[in-house]
């Protein structure tokens, strides 16, 4: 799995990003969240995906000229 977070890192981050989404879509439906605080709790995880995404995602892509 290491090998292929260094070879895919956007895909594996995308794929962690709506990993989590799913997780929270199942968690507001079933504890019966209201619209607030999903979003709340929506934004909390998009910012974090963006943190993880600007320190190691971007150590890993090569730019390209």
């Amino acid at each position: 799995m290491k090998n292929y977070i260094h070879i895919e890192p956007v895909r594996t981050l995308s794929a962690l990003l709506a990993f989590g989404a799913a997780i929270i879509a199942v968690l507001a439906l079933t504890l019966n969240w209201d619209g607030d605080l999903t979003s709340g709790v929506g934004l909390i995880w998009a910012a974090f995906i963006a943190l993880i995404g600007s320190f190691f995602v971007r150590n890993e892509v090569t730019p390209t000229e």
